[in-house]
């Protein structure tokens, strides 16, 4: 998770100094602690599979951020459902809240309404979809009014938007990689994404008048 990361023994080096691979964020350390996670889920995969328990298990493989926390960019989200079905790959934008709807979907349940993910077994989610997410700031920096959110980011399509509250700073950029861009001129101007962030605290009962 970080900023210090555990591995099994056989991705370190017999060379490597110990106490210098506790280092917060150490990249190489990162990478065998991928590795190693890497080697769990093929133990449990090759378990379910000499068990023949594979076709009876759904198995789901996501992650809350990538290195140093970020949330801007494509992260994984996996699914192996018995038998193989739904085999492929979705290249619009998702997120972690449509894992449970994906599940739902599948095992035949209803939705709930206030559950907002989206099943992913349905195919393509919108191009156009807006992803919001929140990031925390430090704890010492708790503060009303927006208390323990330092950040408010809106993803659509291939451009993220980011507002840093505690800071009043807002940023924009592109999702590397991405799979399905839109053409420049459809993606919301910034201005427009600013509204939208106000109205999305609002909705909240925050108080924005530091931001407006």
């Amino acid at each position: 998770h970080g900023p210090l990361f555990s591995t099994d023994d056989k991705h370190v080096e017999e060379n490597e100094d110990s106490a210098e691979s506790e280092k917060e964020w150490d990249v190489e350390l990162y990478k065998k602690a991928i590795r190693t996670f890497d080697d769990h889920v093929r133990e449990i995969y090759t378990y379910l599979e000499e068990s023949g328990k594979l076709d009876n298990t759904i198995i789901v493989i996501y992650t809350d951020h990538g290195y140093r926390y970020v949330v801007n960019q494509r992260i994984p989200i996996i699914f192996h459902f018995p038998n193989n079905e739904y085999a492929g790959t979705i290249q619009n934008n998702t997120q972690i809240i449509d894992i449970p709807a994906t599940l739902l979907d599948y095992v035949n349940v209803d939705q709930p309404e206030w559950m907002t993910g989206a099943s992913l077994l349905q195919g393509e989610p919108p191009v156009m979809r807006e992803i919001i997410s929140t990031t925390a700031g430090s704890p010492k920096k708790i503060k009303p009014p927006f208390y323990q959110i330092k950040s408010l980011q809106f993803i659509v399509c291939q451009k993220w938007y980011s507002w840093n509250v505690q800071d009043n700073e807002f940023k924009t950029g592109e999702v590397k990689s991405h799979t399905a861009k839109c053409e420049p001129n459809l993606l919301p101007s910034d201005d427009e994404i600013r509204q939208r962030m106000i109205e999305y605290f609002k909705k909240y009962n925050y108080d924005t008048s530091s931001l407006e």
